[in-house]
């Protein structure tokens, strides 16, 4: 049986770590958004992100950071 690999493991032997080790759920309550986020966007483009999610799933996770502010994914 083997053992998981470690990011150590992962580069010294060039195998990626499964990234969805790291992915944890979170209530929407507890996630915040970057207060600098520079992208604004517009009701057209909402409208197409849902109709995206709506078809796909979610396809990336949104990155947050220890305290739970979004660095990656305002959008989704």
């Amino acid at each position: 049986m083997s053992a998981k690999k470690t990011h150590s493991d992962a580069k010294a032997s060039n195998t990626p770590i499964w990234m969805a080790d790291k992915v944890v759920p979170s209530r929407i309550s507890q996630i915040k958004p970057y207060a600098n986020n520079n992208r604004v966007y517009a009701a057209k483009n909402i409208d197409k992100l849902k109709a995206s999610v709506a078809k796909f799933g979610f396809v990336t996770p949104i990155l947050l950071d220890g305290s739970g502010t979004i660095i990656a994914g305002h959008g989704r």
